[in-house]
């Protein structure tokens, strides 16, 4: 069986059920876990302007999962981990079960494994709600010396560090359940437990070729066919590597477990105004990226003899929560980009792979083994 790379196209509708859609969701809206925050300016407030209200949501666009390349992303074609009985769908062989059996238990364990970060997925979501119930961000309008006026982001209350620790505890049951599912391959390919030189095996995420080839040793015990399957999904095999889900994960666990929590910040998504040109000209306005205390939103001047109102200046700012550092780089679409957009949605996205993963190498390794065996 050749063992076929996972197309993240779909991504997005395959992995909805992980923790609802990805839909905006509005200030009187309680579904899923991406409440909105509405903060209303009232007229006489000098520090916010009339008008301004934010929503910060969790996964507030939507963005299309396109393919990241023809070879490296396409959905494996079975499910032995979530179907430990069977393989190969319908053809289902006494030996085949057998072969599984002899990682029953450490299946089992995976797919609680798997389970587990999604309970750390929705956890996450549910303590940037209680974050968000806090209103911790306001407007603030701060007069410039050339006679503009400039909308800034306040924040009243620091994004929790337990909010960073639930994310680490994702990525931690992420890049285990890939390395636990390399040691059952092993198992099942070998026929002993503990199986040959098991103290050097890890799933393989590679950047480059060299890194590939220079740790190529690990694998040396692992059947041929297991090797060019683990090989055919590596990062450096990718269209647009930084869209790639396993690399994705590896950069964001290195770092949690390596360093520190990864550090989290708004991300501006869309700003929209509605302003009477009368009144307000507009200068300048926010990009979508990361926004901190401070960072200006929106850059007006007001005409003489005028002041800000809800009738001359409406305000509306879209953002939603990500890591600090996040990058964006061109993907599928050919525009630059978060990849796989909001932070939800990549996160979505590197579950499915490493599920989708683990089950298509198992899949490969119980034909090797099956065939290995046949007299």
């Amino acid at each position: 069986m050749r063992c076929a790379p996972h197309d993240e196209r779909d991504c997005e509708a395959a992995v909805h059920g992980l923790a609802g859609t990805s839909a905006s969701v509005r200030p009187d809206d309680r579904s899923g876990f991406r409440p909105s925050q509405t903060m209303a300016a009232k007229s006489d407030a000098s520090s916010e302007p009339p008008g301004a209200s934010f929503r910060p949501v969790w996964a507030t666009h939507k963005r299309a999962c396109r393919a990241l390349t023809p070879r490296d992303e396409r959905p494996f074609a079975c499910s032995p981990l979530r179907r430990r009985a069977r393989c190969h769908h319908t053809r289902v062989m006494e030996k085949q079960r057998a072969l599984l059996a002899r990682v029953d238990e450490d299946l089992r364990l995976l797919g609680a494994r798997l389970d587990r970060a999604v309970t750390h997925f929705e956890n996450f979501g549910d303590l940037w709600s209680d974050y968000l119930n806090q209103k911790p961000h306001r407007t603030e309008l701060v007069p410039e010396a050339d006679g503009s006026t400039c909308v800034q982001l306040r924040r009243d209350v620091v994004i929790p560090a337990e909010i960073s620790v639930v994310l680490g505890e994702f990525l931690y049951e992420m890049r285990a359940a890939l390395d636990n599912c390399l040691y059952a391959v092993a198992v099942i390919t070998s026929g002993q437990n503990p199986p040959p030189r098991a103290e050097r095996l890890e799933w393989p995420i590679r950047e480059t070729s060299r890194q590939w080839t220079s740790q190529a040793g690990r694998y040396e015990a692992l059947p041929t066919e297991v090797v060019d399957a683990l090989e055919t999904i590596q990062p450096y095999r990718a269209e647009f590597p930084s869209w790639n889900s396993l690399a994705i994960l590896h950069d964001l666990a290195r770092f949690d477990r390596h360093r520190t929590p990864k550090g989290l910040a708004l991300y501006l998504v869309r700003v929209r105004m509605r302003v009477d040109p009368a009144v307000i000209e507009v200068l300048d306005v926010g990009t979508e990226g990361v926004i901190h205390d401070g960072d200006t939103l929106v850059r007006i001047k007001v005409a003489s003899g005028h002041a800000i109102s809800p009738e001359n200046f409406d305000l509306d700012v879209e953002f939603d929560v990500d890591v600090e550092d996040v990058q964006a780089s061109p993907g599928p679409t050919g525009r630059p980009g978060r990849p796989w957009g909001s932070l939800a949605t990549r996160l979505r996205s590197v579950h499915k792979a490493v599920a989708d993963y683990c089950d298509g190498i198992l899949a490969v390794a119980v034909d090797c083994a099956g065939s290995s065996s046949e007299p």
